[in-house]
């Protein structure tokens, strides 16, 4: 079977239960090996991820947005939606089952050999899907300001080194605040450059 788009999304949507199954679909998509982000995977091992995937996420559903296709090379973006039910690797730890429904736009750039996919680039947002999740929070929020949101956050940064002044803890932003240490140059830093003077 040669590669499509659609049939890549039913194929990730809707994975075989049987391990042999699953492993002949993905025979019909992808090459072994195949390099995923930069590293070579064994065919199995891009199936065990795969299933890893499902106990993560339930109900998944993809929806491609935008296919563009050169000759060798297809760029997919898509809409990934699912149900959070089971521990979640990440680059900040593992996070517990929530049971929340994400809704994330990922891009995928294919490599096509002989009608099989070769090499995947695969580009996420993270830091979304965290914040879908509940994972993330600002920063020094465990400390005696936690209750005060970003006026909290901005008044820590005036007082731990003066690195943003009084007008600035009832300006509207989205930036989390300084925190101890080198987080703290770095953050006045960030501060500076939103329009924070010293």
């Amino acid at each position: 079977m040669a590669f499509t788009v659609d049939g890549l999304m039913r194929l990730w949507d809707d994975l075989p239960a049987d391990p042999a199954a699953l492993e002949a679909a993905f025979r019909e998509v992808y090459a072994d090996p195949v390099v995923v982000n930069g590293e070579r995977r064994t065919l199995p091992e891009l199936v065990a991820m795969a299933s890893g995937m499902r106990s993560v996420f339930a109900d998944t559903r993809r929806e491609a947005i935008e296919v563009v296709e050169t000759p060798g090379h297809v760029a997919v973006a898509f809409r990934l939606r699912g149900r959070h039910v089971g521990p979640l690797p990440t680059p900040l730890g593992t996070v517990r089952p929530t049971g929340r429904t994400v809704d994330l736009r990922i891009i995928d750039i294919l490599t096509i050999t002989d009608g099989l996919i070769g090499a995947v680039q695969m580009v996420a947002d993270d830091l979304d899907l965290l914040m879908q999740l509940g994972a993330v929070t600002l920063a020094g929020q465990d400390n005696q300001l936690a209750g005060e949101g970003l006026a909290g956050s901005y008044r820590q940064a005036h007082e731990l080194g003066g690195c943003c002044s009084p007008d600035l803890l009832a300006r509207p932003a989205t930036w989390t605040g300084c925190a101890p240490g080198r987080r703290r140059r770095v953050a006045c830093r960030r501060l500076a450059a939103s329009g924070c003077r010293s």
